[in-house]
């Protein structure tokens, strides 16, 4: 085998010798100046003759058009106005009288359970209880009590 001392020094080599060719060209060469050539004239000018290189494009059917456009077919319509829909009045809910005295809280459980005066009668009700089968309890605090009647709602304060 050939070791990598012998394949460098044929490489540093043949650079040598790649160099040494163009260094001769450019100054040794350079110097060496022949006689120029003068070129004869002719006595005929030379006709050239000139070939368009465009072409004419022909009207060709184009095979894609039905594939990527859809034609619109125009139809008219008639469009008959509608009446808006009027929408319902709010119907004024005859609350009933009612007081919020507090809340209780028992010691095993964290939920509260309200104490309120409707129509002069006391009840404890909890959250999301219903009050004369027509009032929900939705949320209970300290200082106000929130009732709901067909997504009407009313806070009550604390009597005192």
């Amino acid at each position: 085998m050939i070791s990598k001392k012998n394949i460098n020094n044929a490489l540093i080599l043949l650079t040598l010798i790649i160099w040494g060719s163009i260094g001769y060209t450019y100054f040794v060469k350079k110097k060496i100046v022949s006689s120029p050539k003068i070129a004869q004239k002719t006595s005929k000018p030379t006709q050239y003759t000139i070939r368009k290189d465009t072409f004419e494009l022909k009207d060709i059917n184009n095979p894609f058009e039905n594939v990527f456009v859809t034609r619109k077919t125009s139809q008219k319509i008639t469009q008959t106005k509608i009446a808006p829909k009027k929408k319902p009045l709010p119907v004024s809910v005859k609350w009933p009288s009612i007081l919020y005295h507090g809340y209780i809280v028992s010691k095993g459980s964290n939920k509260k359970l309200g104490v309120i005066n409707v129509n002069g009668k006391i009840m404890k009700r909890r959250e999301r209880e219903i009050i004369l089968e027509k009032f929900e309890v939705k949320k209970i605090y300290e200082d106000s009590i929130q009732l709901q009647y067909n997504n009407t709602l009313k806070t009550i304060k604390l009597s005192r």
